[in-house]
């Protein structure tokens, strides 16, 4: 199902964002032994349902990129911005996203790309 490398890419962006994984209501990453690790997003305040497909990942990089997108949603969220999608930043908002995720991507420094990626140009 994954190689080594796409195994061991996957476990290091999970342990590296361990707690904001835990924290986070709203996504989740599980295991299956028909699938392997799926990315469960827009899960329900109630918990009762998931309104949005499953992200069946195969690599470190398919999960880095859709947490560090929820993580730019949430920190836009938490300065005051009623916008989830970081595309469209200013300059400021995208300064305080990069400086809240560099403690990751610190770990992460064959990502740091998706961080780029995550703001239009």
């Amino acid at each position: 199902m994954y190689t080594k490398e796409q195994n061991e890419e996957i476990e290091k962006v999970c342990q590296v964002f361990d707690s904001y994984i835990r924290e986070n209501p709203y996504f989740d990453v599980v295991w299956s032994d028909k699938l392997g690790y799926i990315y469960l997003s827009g899960i329900a305040p109630d918990r009762e349902d998931v309104c949005m497909a499953p992200l069946i990942l195969r690599s470190g990089e398919d999960l880095c990129e859709e947490i560090i997108y929820n993580m730019a949603a949430d920190i836009l969220k938490q300065i005051g911005v009623h916008r989830d999608d970081p595309e469209d930043c200013s300059s400021d908002e995208r300064k305080k996203i990069k400086e809240e995720l560099k403690p990751y991507m610190d770990q992460l420094p064959e990502y740091t790309h998706l961080v780029t990626e995550l703001f239009r140009e």
